[in-house]
């Protein structure tokens, strides 16, 4: 298991202090701030499930086209992207 030595500014050492006086263990609540922040910063799976998570998240609203393309093919949503800037609807 790997050492952290971190750095205190007065005010942080003066909170840690009391935090510590309190019952809570520092180093636990490090491992606790780490793994929260890797599960919020790392990658979340492959780019059709991102894709995925996005479309489910986003649906289209009332008085949308329905998309009729499989959004995992590349080639179907550049073809797609191609027709909707050249002004035609489908």
């Amino acid at each position: 298991m790997g050492l952290l030595n971190v750095r205190l500014d007065k005010d942080l050492q003066r909170k840690a202090n009391a935090l510590r006086r309190e019952g809570v263990v520092l180093s636990d609540l490090v491992r606790e701030a780490v793994t929260a922040a890797y599960e919020k910063h790392r990658p979340r799976g492959s780019r059709v499930e991102t894709l995925r998570n996005v479309l489910d998240r986003y649906p289209e609203g009332a008085g949308h086209e329905t998309l009729n393309i499989d959004a995992t093919d590349r080639r179907a949503v550049q073809a797609h992207i191609r027709r909707r800037a050249a002004g035609k609807k489908k």
